[in-house]
């Protein structure tokens, strides 16, 4: 469930810390999300934290630190054993591990990638550090291949091949319509599978992109709120950040990592996301949210002020639960 982290429920859980009370600890955290947990263990001290993580599930705890402000990260993390702190990373998004480890110092960051138990992951996140160290590196040959939303398949195919003359390798097809604008992304599988004559249109997956309403930068803003809080979400040093994150993604992809998997023949997308993304229930759901004041950037308005110190990504994941939009 999500919670609001009210001074009582704050109050009850530090009095239970400092008791050693973990009955009521687990009690208490029972089923709550990750996203709010970290909301909470932001107030209290990284031993408090450490304390609390101890008690809890092991995939749990490495969903709250993931989710942990940057500042409160740097903190907790430095007096962490490597084995310790390797045995939370097992259990981490191999992106979210590569975030956490470019916040270690040289060595405790190599012991850690040391401990590791899955060594397909310790493969993942040495390809996500160095990308991250070089961002002109490899990847950046693999650029985006386009198709237009009124094309059919004969059509989408004789682009792609023009196209990939300058492109390493193809892991979506981004459709856009006549002006060039986004209006979703198809599987070169789902290409390959289609007749001749099938539209894009009739096999594309819309997108409603995190990027558009600012829940991507709100996230990013509060992960070091002291040197990002004055950027903008369509400022270069923000599109920078996206088109960097999406270069690590297509890594991801390319690994089949568990979160960003490869695409199977029957699959049109993939979803991390706790809630479904079709699009009449993510159209409902951004509505209901707009009504209660719950997206970072209001686009539809000229004069729209984005918003960053609200805690947008769990109270979707709240409102979505609700609705009964959970996976």
């Amino acid at each position: 469930m999500s919670i609001e982290p009210t001074v009582d429920f704050v109050k009850t859980l530090e009095v239970a810390v400092e008791q050693r009370d973990t009955k009521i600890i687990r009690e208490v955290l029972k089923d709550v999300h990750a996203a709010d947990i970290s909301i909470i263990l932001d107030r209290m001290s990284a031993d408090e934290c450490r304390y609390i993580l101890s008690l809890l599930d092991k995939e749990i705890s490495a969903d709250v630190i993931s989710e942990l402000e940057e500042d409160t990260q740097r903190d907790f993390l430095k007096d962490f054993e490597p084995v310790e702190l390797a045995g939370y990373m097992d259990y981490t998004d191999s992106d979210d591990a590569a975030d956490i480890l470019n916040l270690l110092p040289v060595k405790m960051k190599e012991e850690v990638i040391t401990s590791l138990k899955n060594k397909e992951k310790v493969a993942h996140i040495t390809d996500l550090l160095k990308y991250d160290e070089d961002c002109a590196g490899g990847l950046m040959a693999k650029e985006l291949i386009k198709a237009n939303i009124n094309w059919n398949i004969k059509q989408c195919i004789e682009e792609i091949r023009r196209q990939t003359k300058n492109v390493e390798k193809i892991l979506t097809v981004y459709v856009v319509d006549d002006f060039g604008m986004l209006q979703g992304r198809v599987s070169l599988k789902k290409i390959i599978l289609s007749n001749d004559d099938t539209r894009i249109k009739d096999i594309a997956v819309p997108q409603v992109h995190d990027f558009i309403y600012g829940f991507d930068w709100a996230k990013w803003v509060k992960k070091d709120i002291k040197n990002r809080k004055s950027i903008q979400p369509f400022s270069y040093d923000f599109l920078q950040r996206m088109y960097l994150r999406g270069k690590e993604l297509e890594l991801l992809i390319e690994q089949n990592d568990a979160k960003y998997h490869q695409l199977g023949v029957e699959q049109q997308f993939r979803n991390p996301f706790l809630f479904h993304r079709n699009p009449k229930e993510e159209t409902s759901l951004l509505k209901q949210l707009a009504d209660l004041d719950l997206i970072p950037i209001k686009t539809w308005e000229i004069n729209g002020s984005p918003v960053w110190k609200k805690n947008f990504q769990s109270e979707r994941n709240k409102l979505s639960i609700q609705l009964g939009f959970k996976k």
